[in-house]
Protein backbone atom coordinates (compact mmCIF):
# COMPACT_ATOMS: atom_id res chain seq x y z
CA UNK A 1 0.00 0.00 0.00
CA UNK A 2 2.75 2.52 0.73
CA UNK A 3 4.45 1.88 -2.53
CA UNK A 4 1.02 2.61 -4.50
CA UNK A 5 0.92 5.97 -2.47
CA UNK A 6 4.50 7.04 -3.35
CA UNK A 7 4.02 6.22 -6.82
CA UNK A 8 0.73 8.22 -6.92
CA UNK A 9 2.57 11.01 -5.08
CA UNK A 10 4.99 10.96 -8.18
CA UNK A 11 2.88 10.57 -10.55
CA UNK A 12 0.89 14.17 -9.41
CA UNK A 13 3.73 16.15 -7.83
CA UNK A 14 6.78 14.73 -9.57
CA UNK A 15 9.67 13.14 -8.83
CA UNK A 16 11.95 16.44 -8.49
CA UNK A 17 9.24 17.24 -6.52
CA UNK A 18 8.66 14.54 -3.89
CA UNK A 19 12.54 14.36 -3.65
CA UNK A 20 13.04 18.05 -3.20
CA UNK A 21 9.99 20.19 -2.51
CA UNK A 22 10.39 20.22 1.07
CA UNK A 23 14.29 20.81 1.26
CA UNK A 24 16.39 23.54 2.90
CA UNK A 25 12.83 25.36 4.30
CA UNK A 26 12.81 27.63 7.33
CA UNK A 27 11.15 26.17 10.24
CA UNK A 28 8.82 27.26 12.45
CA UNK A 29 11.76 28.27 14.61
CA UNK A 30 13.58 30.90 12.80
CA UNK A 31 12.43 34.16 13.01
CA UNK A 32 12.06 35.05 9.29
CA UNK A 33 9.08 32.74 8.98
CA UNK A 34 6.92 34.86 11.77
CA UNK A 35 5.99 31.66 12.85
CA UNK A 36 4.57 30.23 9.74
CA UNK A 37 4.99 26.59 9.17
CA UNK A 38 5.88 26.21 5.82
CA UNK A 39 6.86 22.74 5.83
CA UNK A 40 3.54 21.83 7.24
CA UNK A 41 2.00 24.05 4.61
CA UNK A 42 3.37 22.22 1.77
CA UNK A 43 2.94 19.06 3.44
CA UNK A 44 -0.83 19.68 3.26
CA UNK A 45 -0.96 20.90 -0.40
CA UNK A 46 0.95 17.71 -1.24
CA UNK A 47 -1.80 15.83 0.68
CA UNK A 48 -4.83 17.64 -1.12
CA UNK A 49 -3.17 17.38 -4.73
CA UNK A 50 -1.65 13.68 -4.48
CA UNK A 51 -4.26 12.33 -2.48
CA UNK A 52 -7.46 14.64 -2.79
CA UNK A 53 -7.47 15.23 1.31
CA UNK A 54 -9.29 18.60 1.03
CA UNK A 55 -11.44 18.59 3.88
CA UNK A 56 -8.10 17.19 6.02
CA UNK A 57 -6.11 19.80 4.76
CA UNK A 58 -8.88 22.61 5.41
CA UNK A 59 -9.38 20.72 9.05
CA UNK A 60 -5.55 21.53 9.76
CA UNK A 61 -4.76 24.73 8.10
CA UNK A 62 -7.79 26.25 10.31
CA UNK A 63 -5.59 24.96 12.95
CA UNK A 64 -3.04 27.40 12.20
CA UNK A 65 -4.73 30.31 11.39
CA UNK A 66 -6.21 29.83 14.86
CA UNK A 67 -2.50 29.78 16.05
CA UNK A 68 -1.21 32.57 13.72
CA UNK A 69 -4.04 34.65 14.86
CA UNK A 70 -2.60 35.15 18.19
CA UNK A 71 0.72 36.66 16.71
CA UNK A 72 1.39 39.55 17.31
CA UNK A 73 4.19 42.06 15.39
CA UNK A 74 4.46 43.97 18.72
CA UNK A 75 6.04 40.81 20.44
CA UNK A 76 9.12 39.65 20.28
CA UNK A 77 9.56 36.26 18.62
CA UNK A 78 10.69 34.39 21.53
CA UNK A 79 7.47 36.10 23.17
CA UNK A 80 5.09 34.83 20.50
CA UNK A 81 6.06 31.28 20.61
CA UNK A 82 5.48 31.23 24.19
CA UNK A 83 2.00 32.93 23.57
CA UNK A 84 1.34 29.47 21.16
Amino acid sequence: AEGRLEDLTVRKLGKEWCEKGLLNLPTFYDESTDGMAIGNMLWLYNCMASYGMIEFAKDRYNDYEKKSAAWSKSKSFEENLKSL
